[in-house]
């Protein structure tokens, strides 16, 4: 028995994929990621299809870094359906990392032909490929949007892989990974090495599989319960205690309302003492100075009776009723406070850790010398900035044309500048006071706005930020326009996207269309002609439309507007709607 089985057990007593179906009931996915997907016909792959993960509505995430097994893994297997395919080399570390091809497909990988040699003697090095944005297990998982519970990691060295997912190991029920146990422990590819990263976050060995060569296997992992137990009840006994302290104040405040309260009766109690005294010595004076008038002296003793009685009566009342008053004045004093406290606290809370994670990503991503400002403040929140920047970067579009400028205008010029610098036309780089001579290529950003002031303010914004010579500014007056839904005031911007469409070229370019104006207070639906008017003149091209605010009752409107719009032309859109503070909405008619 190899080190593999060794430990892992016998591995022929029940075959890997009716471990994974049995788990598929007990911790059913609701997100799965595979590392190493190849050109999409592999076991895993297919038990995926087969068993009709996706179809159930799982996200299913294939990852693979060879450019060749990439272009056979979009070529071979349709992304719909809550299929995605994302060509990125995962790294322990994001940023510079070396993907080595080799002579078998399988093995390509971040470990040169030499590492490998002692599994496959005659395995050749093809190509060294020096990879400059390498990424990480965590990265692919917040792209993903955090709903990952299923790993399947088919590529080696897997304990160094894992260490790039501190934040996604706790979130899995499932992981199955591949391991080989001949190679140098300093690699990080043996099932020791493997044990010891996930052991730590409560994932443990269940079975495993060898592969045709002894010294290569997969080895399954799922969450162990008891340690999330363990978990669980330490929260609880922290919350316990919690409550335990503040019972305690409670009833802290409460002994010393109630000690005020004896307080007081017990001086009530001394001043009718001294009273009673008084009118017992004023008696006994009376008394003895009218002994002749024995019959008044007893009709004033009947009356200073009825008298004492109705004090102390009087007495009493009066102190059960400032005690009653303060007992709920204190009581309503506490639940007010708590209210408050508990609301400020769940809504400030809910609304900072989703603004701020999506705040730093962002800066971290602009960052480089110097920074947009005021990003909290803009009109489209962080959380869809954040978005529009990973977009861009992945789709690198040839052109992005905006509906209603702001400091989101800033942001698709700083994104260009930094991740494609080659796309600003050459001609649009003329130094300061010297008029440029027309180009035919446009430039990457056009926008339209309106409002002349705040046309000017944009332009200064991206004058101080070095970044107008990567904008068409374009003053764009409301102007009637209508078809067969009504009756619009828009921007004038038809002319404009006609010279854009003929300076862009044969189709299909990719094109990326941002709706956050005109303002709804304009007319009824005023961002519908947006749609129709950009598809008149680049229906042909491979079109991303984003809309902005996409959760307020109009927008809503104009959606369904537009799907009405792309049905009567046969224009197949693919929408979705992301969750953010706004709400975003995007459709694009491509795969």
């Amino acid at each position: 028995m190899n080190q593999v089985e060794a430990k892992i057990g016998n591995t022929k007593r029940l075959p890997m994929t009716a471990w994974l179906d049995v788990l598929r009931v007990v911790l059913p996915p609701e997100g799965v990621m595979l590392v190493g997907a190849g050109a999409g016909k592999g076991s895993w792959v297919r038990w995926l299809q087969s068993r009709g993960v996706a179809s159930a509505g799982v996200a299913v995430h294939l990852v693979e870094g060879d450019e060749h097994q990439y272009r056979n893994l979009r070529r071979n297997f349709d992304a719909d359906g809550g299929w995605t395919s994302w060509r990125d080399v995962v790294a322990p570390a994001a940023g510079t990392a070396t993907f080595h091809r080799v002579s078998n497909p399988a093995e390509s990988g971040l470990l040169p032909a030499q590492s490998l040699q002692k599994l496959w003697p005659h395995l050749g090095a093809e190509q060294d490929a020096l990879i400059e944005d390498a990424t990480t297990l965590d990265a692919l998982y917040a792209e993903a949007g955090g709903q990952i519970n299923w790993l399947v990691l088919d590529c080696l060295p897997a304990a160094a892989l894992l260490q790039g997912g501190a934040k996604l190991l706790p979130q899995l029920d499932v992981a199955l990974v591949r391991v080989a146990s001949d190679l140098s422990p300093e690699l990080l590819a043996d099932q020791q090495a493997v044990d010891q990263v996930l052991h730590a976050v409560g994932l443990r060995c269940i079975h495993g599989q060898a592969e045709r060569h002894p010294a290569l296997a997969h080895v399954l992992y799922v969450r162990d319960t008891a340690h999330r137990l363990k978990a669980a009840e330490q929260a609880y006994q922290a919350a316990s205690e919690s409550a335990r302290q503040a019972a305690d104040q409670a009833k802290q405040a409460s002994e010393q309302a109630q000690k005020a309260l004896q307080e007081q009766l017990r001086q009530a109690q001394e001043q009718l003492k001294s009273a009673q005294e008084a009118w017992a010595k004023e008696k006994a004076d009376l008394m003895e100075a009218h002994q002749e008038a024995s019959r008044s002296a007893r009709q004033a003793e009947d009356q200073a009776k009825q008298v004492s009685e109705q004090a102390q009566k009087a007495l009493r009342e009066q102190l059960q009723q400032a005690q009653s008053k303060q007992l709920e004045a204190c009581q309503q004093s506490i639940n007010d406070v708590e209210k408050q406290l508990r609301a400020s606290f769940d809504k400030s809370l809910a609304n900072s850790v989703k603004q701020i994670e999506d705040f730093i990503s962002i800066q971290n991503y602009l960052s480089n010398g110097d920074s947009l400002s005021n990003f909290h403040g803009w009109p489209i929140s962080p959380d869809i900035g954040l978005f529009l920047i990973e977009h861009i970067r992945e789709r690198r579009h040839d052109l992005i044309i905006e509906f209603g400028s702001g400091t989101s205008t800033a942001l698709f010029a700083r994104t260009l500048k930094i991740s494609r610098p080659e796309a600003l036309p050459r001609a649009a780089k003329a130094s300061k006071g010297v008029k440029s001579l027309p180009v035919r290529a446009p430039r990457p950003v056009c926008t339209f706005e309106h409002d002349k002031l705040y046309l000017n303010k944009t332009k200064a914004m991206l004058e101080t930020q070095g970044l107008l010579e990567w904008v068409a500014l374009n003053h764009a007056p409301l102007v009637d326009w209508q078809d067969d839904t009504g009756h619009y005031l828009h921007y004038d911007c038809d002319a404009t996207l006609a010279t854009l469409a003929k300076q862009l070229g044969a189709p299909p370019k990719r094109v990326l269309v941002l709706v956050d104006g005109p303002p709804g207070s304009t007319c009824p639906n005023a961002r519908y002609p947006a749609v129709p008017l950009v598809f008149k003149y680049f229906a042909r091209h491979e079109v991303d439309v984003v809309l902005d605010d996409a959760s307020r009752p109009e927008e809503k409107a104009v959606i369904e507007l537009w799907r009405t719009y792309w049905k009567k032309r046969s224009i197949r859109a693919i929408a979705t709607s992301k969750p953010s503070e706004k709400g975003l909405y995007w459709a694009r008619n491509y795969d």
